[in-house]
């Protein structure tokens, strides 16, 4: 990978990181109340529930620092 275009890989990373973390609460909060015989419809919305903050907050990370590696790219120009 070029380390001109990092930036861009963080930066679009954490954005669908983020994207996908709102999907997942989505998804946990319609299956919250699913009391199926389907056990792997109840273990996809815990799955979600727990892993939907950590995804949102790597995600708001990766692209704080894409912005940031940007930022300092183009003020070296």
């Amino acid at each position: 990978m070029r380390l001109k275009s990092i930036h861009k890989t963080f930066f679009f990373t954490g954005i669908s990181m983020g994207i996908l973390s709102i999907f997942m609460f989505l998804i946990g909060i319609s299956i919250f109340s699913s009391t199926g015989q389907n056990p792997i419809k109840v273990r996809i919305g815990e799955f979600c529930f727990a892993f939907w903050l950590p995804f949102l907050v790597i995600g708001f990370l990766l692209s704080i620092l894409g912005l940031i590696l940007y930022l300092i790219k183009s003020s070296t120009k």
